[in-house]
């Protein structure tokens, strides 16, 4: 029998100009909204190909969700322009909190469970 775990998930320690960077890539690189959060999702969880389930969400600063958001728009009117645009951001990204800074990243709410 395989045991798993529940465990709270690494701290990402990436600067603002790291994280812009892949988040840019992202956007640049996919041809579907579901592959850009999927590989947002991948940035903060590393272990991401372990993962079983993640309870709760992690909670970014208002700058980071609002950049992220307005990526979502842009790629939304370009290749989904028949949905609400950023739609799978606002149903499935990550929280905000204005007590973060802009680019701060909280795991503390999120509970993960891994094979």
């Amino acid at each position: 029998m395989v045991t798993k775990s529940i465990l709270k998930p690494a701290s990402i320690k990436l600067s603002r100009a790291e994280l812009q960077e892949k988040i840019d890539r992202i956007f640049e690189e996919a041809t579907h909204q579901s592959e850009c959060i999927v590989n947002i999702y991948r940035i903060v969880f590393t272990e991401w190909d372990r993962i079983d389930r993640i309870g709760g969400y992690p909670t970014v600063g208002c700058g980071m969700w609002l950049y992220i958001c307005k990526k979502f728009i842009e790629f939304d009117k370009k290749h989904h322009p028949e949905c609400f645009n950023s739609g799978i951001w606002i149903n499935n990204g990550f929280s905000s909190s204005s007590k973060l800074d802009d680019w701060e990243i909280d795991m503390s709410k999120c509970d993960v469970k891994y094979s």
